[in-house]
């Protein structure tokens, strides 16, 4: 949800040189979740996949990525991409997202990439650096994965919601 297509499309069309996909959600994904359907054309060097929506589909997706990019909407205040992130930080790949509340203040500078929102040539040039520097991509999923064990999973989030839902009720 949240995503600035025609950022990453834009961007794209800027470096022919490096090939992408987009895993394009269905219709009812597009028109309820925050995303808009593209106004730029789809440049050659991306590929569209439609989405189908199940959890294993998005995961062979992810598997299959080299590197995670997030382009998220300017003025966006949500956390949007943030299960996306931790997906791919636990699957081992680089994650270039825009600057968002989603991972200022919040995930290490040194776990991500960060360009502006709905700057397609910053998002070109954070790739083409990123393709070109192998060094900089262990290094991204080496902080990907710390931060990632760090935060945990699911049993610690139930833990910390029912800790906050205690002090709510008690007044804490």
């Amino acid at each position: 949800t949240y995503r600035d297509v025609d950022t990453f499309l834009r961007a794209m069309s800027m470096i022919p040189h490096i090939r992408g996909t987009w895993l394009r959600p269905s219709d009812h994904v597009l028109a309820t979740h925050g995303t808009d359907g593209p106004t730029v054309t789809v440049p050659s060097n991306v590929r569209v996949v439609t989405s189908d929506g199940t959890r294993a589909g998005f995961l062979a997706a992810l598997r299959a990525c080299s590197v995670l990019v997030l382009p998220i909407p300017t003025g966006t205040l949500t956390a949007a991409g943030v299960s996306t992130l931790l997906d791919a930080m636990w699957l081992g790949k680089p994650v270039v997202i825009s600057h968002c509340p989603a991972v200022d203040g919040m995930v290490p500078e040194a776990a991500t990439v960060r360009f502006p929102p709905g700057n397609a040539k910053a998002l070109a040039d954070v790739l083409t650096t990123v393709e070109r520097d192998a060094g900089l991509r262990m290094q991204l999923v080496a902080a990907g994965k710390a931060y990632v064990m760090k935060v945990g999973g699911e049993a610690r989030l139930a833990s910390d919601v029912l800790g906050i839902a205690h002090d709510l009720v008690s007044g804490k």
